[in-house]
């Protein structure tokens, strides 16, 4: 950052040059404004840009989740079938194993026909292994659990 006697130099130096058009009373005026302009221009403390990173951080995270869950998508063509699916509870969960070759796993959990009848929009797990808990299932109403 330059110093107010190296802008003082230039200013001055700027109006020695135009002075046949501006009265020295105006030329004082304009070197008066950028002084003043210069005073008040000063260093940001490191705080005033934490919106700016928050903001950023929010927009890199955006970006790269599509990209952090690439891995776990469940692959299309032919699988293994799954056999032996067994649902049970532990606990107050809801547990469901099967066999399939331990390929991964779409879990779809639905609690109504309406669900069912539009399960690839439906939110639904990726699970790798053979296992997956319903940790919250939901007492006294029908759930239905689809593995794709």
């Amino acid at each position: 950052m330059a110093s107010n006697q190296d802008v003082r130099r230039t200013l001055r130096g700027i109006s020695d040059q135009h002075a046949d058009g501006l009265r020295a009373d105006s030329r004082r005026r304009v070197i008066g404004a950028s002084l003043e302009a210069l005073r008040f221009q000063r260093v940001r403390p490191t705080w005033s840009y934490l919106p700016r990173l928050a903001a950023a951080a929010a927009i890199l995270a955006l970006l790269a989740f599509p990209s952090l869950r690439m891995g776990r998508v469940v692959p299309e063509g032919p699988r293994t079938p799954i056999t032996d699916l067994q649902v049970t509870t532990e606990g107050g969960k809801v547990v469901l194993t099967w066999n399939d070759g331990n390929e991964p796993r779409r879990i779809v959990r639905a609690t109504s026909r309406e669900q069912l009848s539009h399960l690839d929009q439906a939110p639904s797990e990726i699970v790798l292994g053979q296992r997956w808990v319903d940790t919250q299932p939901e007492r006294g109403s029908l759930v239905y659990y689809f593995v794709e």
